[in-house]
């Protein structure tokens, strides 16, 4: 469903407050990123918490670092705490769909390393099947034709995001076909076994909670 983009931006700011007011004191912390995120970092800074944090991106990173938060590298990390991050799509299952933001990947290993998850989103993110937003996916840009055409024979096609450089200093191509995702592990798998392909877009089996923001006022827990 969509929503009004003032309403939209409003059930962001709710739904991160939310996921901010459950940080505790002395946590490890992950940060993802996108628009949510950025509300869910900007709410912690105002916490004023004695926590320390990690990011699953520079502009993340930076963000929490002008609010006051202790940033440290996700080199040194073995395990998060706690990490809160956004979708561009969730189903039922919990399967997403992220990376509107480019961090798709560090964002996956940020999740990996965390002993808890909360996923934040505004109802319009809610879906039955994902693939409407689209799949990002990330490549190498070595090579990047062969790689792109290699897709193409497979199904995959796209639009590759001019002037868009990962962190990781790759590149993003968001698929428009196929259309949707019923069965992300299998797209996933048939995707990363191609060279150049480094991740995709499609987080499945994850071990998180969804919180999600509803138009009535209500924020609720996914299957809750």
């Amino acid at each position: 469903m969509k929503l009004n983009p003032e309403v939209q931006t409003h059930l962001k700011k709710e739904v991160a407050k939310k996921a901010a007011s459950l940080v505790k004191p002395g946590m490890l912390v992950g940060l993802g990123t996108g628009s949510t995120a950025t509300f869910f970092i900007e709410e912690l800074c105002k916490r004023k918490l004695n926590i320390k944090a990690a990011s699953s991106s520079k502009r993340s990173e930076e963000q929490a670092r002008k609010g006051g938060i202790e940033v440290v590298s996700m080199d040194k990390v073995t395990e998060l705490d706690f990490t809160v991050d956004s979708a561009d799509e969730v189903n039922p299952r919990g399967d997403m769909i992220k990376g509107g933001g480019g961090a798709l990947t560090r964002e996956k290993i940020v999740i990996a390393s965390s002993r808890e998850v909360v996923i934040i989103v505004d109802e319009s993110k809610c879906v039955e099947t994902l693939g409407a937003f689209g799949l990002p996916v990330e490549l190498l840009p070595f090579g990047l034709a062969s790689t792109l055409a290699r897709l193409e024979k497979l199904g995959y096609q796209g639009v590759l995001r001019e002037g868009f450089v990962t962190d990781n200093g790759n590149v993003i191509v968001d698929l428009k076909t196929p259309p949707t995702y019923e069965d992300p592990k299998k797209h996933h798998q048939i995707l990363v076994s191609q060279a150049g392909v480094v991740e995709t877009g499609l987080f499945f089996e994850v071990n998180a909670k969804v919180l999600i923001a509803y138009e009535t006022g209500e924020i609720a827990w996914m299957n809750a």
